[in-house]
Parts: structure tokens; C-alpha cells; sequence
């Protein structure tokens, strides 16, 4: 045993008129705690996958910080025992999880050591790759990725909020713009996320063309002009004018 052990003597006269007692006591074992295995705690990543250990110890011992995607069969015990971890799950995300466990034991320092459980083939899709948006600010959109990894938006140009910009898992990312599209042109912008592209695009404002009145009167005299005001938000040009008239621009 690793423990101390002892024991009380009382030693007597002859008749018993004197006593004395005696403690005598045995030194206990230095106490040891070790766990043997071939290899590391390296899991499959399917439900019921199980690794047997061997605990050698003349203590006793427990266990902590085991994963919920573990069982172990012995929590805790002295001795020597056989004990085993298995999965209870399968591992869905497209890396490994790991986590590390304490194996404690009385008189000895703690084992810690590493559990790792193999991840699941990646995936990553979008309900769609084309978004649209109005044109004026504040318009938005929302589409949905769909994966088992960690993502995050790697880049982009343009006026445009995107919320969440990472994330682990499947999500639903909104696309708002920040500003109006004053244009005649529909904005485009491409989004990567994760090497994925999302094209975006900002719808235009409608295109406008008025000018300020529609009859002008110029005097008989030559160099006699007039201005005409014109408001437009595309390219536009002026025809069916004779050539005694000097237009600008």
C-alpha cells in the first residue's frame, strides 16, 4: 500500500500496576500513477469508436475535464484497472475536436494529456450566389451558408454592410447598402468568402431626362442667346438643329 500503516502496543508490568504504550508504523510505498497505452488517444470520427487504456497505480485516482463527445467507462478507482474511452457521437464539423483530460491521483503530480476525435469531409454551400439590392441605402438581403467549417469574408470593395462577417457553421448572412446608387449603372461587387464568390448587385436609379422648358426665344440679331437647363442622370445628346444655331455643349 501507499499509505502509512500503524499500529498501538501497550507493554505491562507483571502485575499490571505499570503500563506502557508503544506506536510502531510501516512507511507505505511512494505512490505511483501511470497510464499505459500504445499510441495516442486519436478517435474516428464516428459514434462508438473506443480506446482501451491500462491504469497502473497503488493510489487512487480520478479523472476530469473529460469532453461531452466522450464516455469513460471508470471514472475514478484505485489500483490497477483496464478502462476504456469511447465516442458517443459522431464529430460533424470538418476539423478535429480535441480537448485535454486530467488523470489525478493521490500523492502523485496529475497526467494531463490530449483526446482528439477525426473531422468530418468539409462542406460549404450557399442557397444562392447572386444577390440583389435596391438601389437606394439601407436595402438588404439575405442569403444562407450552409457548412460545417469555420468562414469568414475574406474581402470586398464598395458600400456595402455585411453581418456576420466569420462564423462557425451553418448561418444566414445579410447584405445592406450603405449608400444610394446615384448612377445610371447598376453597381456590381464580388464578395469572397472562403474563396467562394457572391456577386452582388445594387440596382440603378431610373433614368432621368427633363429639361427646363420646352420652347426658347431668341432674338433676330446674330449672337442672341438663350439657356436651356437640363437635368439628367445619363449621357444624352441634342438633334434636328439647323446650321445657323451655335450649341454648347
Amino acid at each position: 500500500a501507499s499509505t502509512e500503516r500503524t499500529v498501538t502496543l501497550t507493554l505491562k508490568g507483571k502485575d499490571d500496576s505499570m503500563t506502557t504504550t508503544l506506536t510502531v508504523s510501516q512507511s507505505g510505498v511512494t505512490p505511483t500513477l501511470v497510464i499505459k497505452k500504445e499510441g495516442d488517444f486519436v478517435f474516428e470520427k464516428v459514434s462508438n469508436n473506443a480506446i482501451t487504456f491500462m491504469i497502473e497505480s497503488n493510489t487512487s485516482w480520478s479523472f476530469s475535464n473529460v469532453p461531452d463527445w466522450l464516455n469513460l467507462a471508470i471514472p475514478s478507482g484505485n489500483g490497477y484497472k483496464m478502462n476504456s474511452f469511447k465516442t458517443v457521437s459522431d464529430n460533424p464539423w470538418g476539423f478535429k475536436r480535441e480537448a485535454e483530460i486530467t488523470l489525478s491521483g493521490v500523492g502523485v503530480d496529475p497526467i494531463v494529456f490530449k483526446v482528439e476525435q477525426k473531422g468530418a469531409e468539409e462542406y460549404m454551400d450557399f442557397s444562392t450566389t447572386n444577390v440583389s439590392l435596391g438601389k437606394k441605402a439601407g436595402s438588404s438581403a439575405t442569403i444562407a451558408i450552409n457548412t460545417n467549417i469555420k468562414w469568414r469574408v475574406i474581402g470586398y470593395k464598395g458600400k456595402l454592410k455585411i453581418e456576420p462577417m466569420e462564423g462557425l457553421g451553418s448561418s444566414d448572412i445579410v447584405f445592406t447598402t450603405t449608400a444610394d446608387n446615384a448612377t445610371s449603372n447598376p453597381i456590381q461587387e464580388i464578395v469572397n468568402i472562403m474563396g467562394m464568390g457572391i456577386v452582388v448587385i445594387q440596382k440603378t436609379t431610373t433614368n432621368e431626362l427633363s429639361a427646363s422648358q420646352s420652347n426658347l426665344l431668341l432674338g433676330k440679331e446674330a449672337g442672341n442667346s438663350a439657356t436651356l437647363n437640363i437635368v439628367s442622370n445619363t449621357n444624352w445628346h441634342l438633334e434636328g438643329h439647323e446650321g445657323n444655331l451655335v450649341i454648347t455643349p
